[in-house]
């Protein structure tokens, strides 16, 4: 009974019961494919991809499987010293149902599709993938965790929002070189819903494996990339990102030098631009895959939607531009919304607090568990708590 009671409140959470587990399991599995590797990592292309197919009986709640398609690839850059983890994926395959007017996921009822990608430099070896995977077991384990919890919501709600999917894609399609402009596409990433259904298990995941008490939560908790990163976020500020601009009109100026023949008189005038040209191409990126989920043929693609599947498309690009000429409020609009996840997403990682290890022990020596933990130099003179 209180295995059961443990598993309803961890699912309360957004912590699938088996989840963890499977994520352990499968770090193994995909390290030991990792290991078998022994060709160069690079044979003079850009990119090199491995195709491995794991055979084993997952169980995440009521959602099982026995096949996992595990793709591994390595990406030369110069933007490494030797080896990085640069991302992980889900695969999976939807198509919009003209009568139900709704993106439907195709779900194997016993596959699931998890790409790795390795940036690596010139002279990387094999030998430096697979330090690195054993330097970070637990990020590895946590981000494989991250990615079953989104093949477990795609099992358990096979249809999905256009709009959402369609924002989730286009914000992952945009990006400038100037970093506080890529700190907020990063922000509006890192709050959105699809993401934000898979924190609660990533993190409670690096917590299983990091072994935290309840003692250590709150430090572990505050000091985390995802908490600290979720406390950036509500400390967003439309004002402080245009003051934040200042600084980088060097790189502002390049971008719109390459776009643009107008002349901008102020500082002020630049800084205002840029940020238009991030809404213009977030909506493009947007609505060209809001198009592009919605075709089905060939025709359509030509001439463009038909009747309701029409109206549908137009009532998303209406909302989707509907800050067109007032870009400000845009990013008055995202600084609210940002408050509003980040604090909810805050308190529901602190309520993991329930999934910390209790620590038990049994004191053999009592005067020096006593010397050690200076329990003599807490005497306290009243009552904290009152009869109510």
């Amino acid at each position: 009974m209180k295995g059961i009671i443990k598993n309803i409140l961890n699912e309360a959470l957004g912590v699938p019961e088996g989840i963890l587990e499977s994520a352990e399991r499968l770090y193994k599995m995909c390290f030991s494919r990792i290991s078998k590797i022994t060709d160069p990592v690079l044979n003079g292309d850009d990119e090199e991809e491995y195709r491995f197919i794991i055979r084993s009986n997952f169980k995440i709640s009521d959602y099982t499987f026995t096949k996992i398609s595990l793709s591994i690839n390595f990406v030369e850059t110069d933007q490494v010293d030797t080896v990085e983890l640069y991302s992980m994926g889900f695969g999976h395959h939807s198509t919009f149902d003209d009568n139900l007017l709704k993106l439907v996921s195709i779900v194997s009822p016993n596959e699931v599709k998890i790409s790795i990608k390795f940036a690596v430099s010139e002279t990387a070896k094999i030998s430096d993938v697979i330090e690195l995977c054993k330097r970070s077991k637990d990020i590895m384990t946590a981000s494989l965790a991250h990615e079953l919890k989104h093949a477990y919501d795609h099992y358990k709600k096979p249809t999905q929002s256009i709009k959402q999917i369609s924002r989730y894609h286009g914000v992952q399609k945009t990006g400038f070189p100037i970093k506080p402009i890529n700190d907020f596409l990063h922000y509006l990433y890192f709050v959105h819903g699809i993401e934000n259904l898979v924190r609660p298990t990533e993190f409670s995941s690096l917590m299983k494996t990091s072994k935290v008490s309840k003692k250590d939560f709150y430090d572990f908790l505050t000091n985390s990339k995802m908490y600290t990163m979720m406390r950036d976020i509500n400390n967003f500020t439309y004002e402080g990102l245009k003051s934040e601009l200042k600084d980088y009109i060097p790189q502002i100026d390049g971008v719109l030098n390459r776009i643009t023949n107008e002349t901008f008189n102020t500082d002020e005038e630049k800084i205002d631009e840029i940020l238009r040209l991030v809404y213009v191409n977030l909506v493009n990126n947007t609505l060209n895959t809001t198009k592009s989920i919605m075709v089905n043929n060939f025709f359509e693609e030509l001439m463009g939607f038909r009747g309701e599947k029409d109206e549908l498309f137009r009532k998303i690009a209406n909302s989707v531009i509907k800050f067109e000429n007032n870009e400000k409020n845009f990013y008055l609009y995202e600084e609210k919304k940002f408050k509003r996840i980040s604090e909810i997403m805050m308190k529901k990682l602190s309520k993991l607090y329930s999934m910390a290890k209790d620590e038990k022990s049994s004191i053999k020596n009592w005067g020096l568990h006593h010397k050690i933990n200076r329990t003599n130099e807490n005497i306290q003179s009243e009552y904290k708590f009152k009869k109510r």
